[in-house]
């Protein structure tokens, strides 16, 4: 899961994800690495290690990630 959001970062600004009921993205602004779940900032971190761990507390995984 690292490399994938790792890789897909690069390439957008941010990274949606999908769940059977719940919606939201992942973003990096340079600085903070932010969750944002139904709308809502969930988690800040400076790091991406404390973003995984967040997304697998919500159930997040690689089948979740939506790719356009």
């Amino acid at each position: 899961m690292k490399n994938l959001i790792k890789l897909l970062i690069n390439s957008k600004s941010s990274i949606d994800f999908e769940t059977a009921s719940d919606f939201g993205h992942i973003q990096h602004n340079g600085k903070n690495w932010s969750i944002f779940f139904n709308a809502q900032c969930v988690h800040t971190s400076k790091t991406l290690q404390p973003v995984l761990n967040k997304l697998q507390k919500l159930g997040i995984n690689e089948q979740n990630i939506l790719f356009d």
